[in-house]
């Protein structure tokens, strides 16, 4: 899911902006606030928690790769601003190849009960 929006919230309602259907997940979970580069995750008194990286939390700045954890469902967060710039490439065509070599022609398979072509 792509985050375009400032705040995104997250829970079983379908009001929900990220919808997830499953018990363990409250009507209106949890928010992702944009901060500048950075998300915050604020839980919003969920009846199970939310876990971040195996630590349960209710306010907290969140990182690339994150694991965020709702009751049985698993979202990790992948932040654009962390990831590495790409910066163009010049390439240039390789060295030319020798040409192919003609198709080697194979004979068809003989019928059955033919005689064989060579003797031994």
């Amino acid at each position: 899911y792509l985050i375009e929006r400032e705040v995104i919230r997250v829970g079983r309602s379908e009001g929900n902006d990220i919808v997830v259907a499953t018990p363990q997940v409250s009507a209106i979970h949890l928010e992702l606030k944009r901060e500048g580069d950075d998300f915050r995750l604020i839980d919003r008194e969920s009846t199970n928690g939310t876990r971040v990286n195996g630590e349960r939390v209710s306010n907290v700045v969140l990182r690339d790769g994150d694991e965020i954890v709702l009751g049985r469902v698993v979202m990790i967060l992948y932040s654009q601003a962390a990831s590495p710039k790409l910066e163009p490439v010049m390439v240039r065509p390789s060295a030319k190849l020798p040409p192919a070599r003609p198709p080697i022609k194979i004979a068809k398979p003989m019928p059955p009960g033919s005689p064989p072509l060579m003797k031994r």
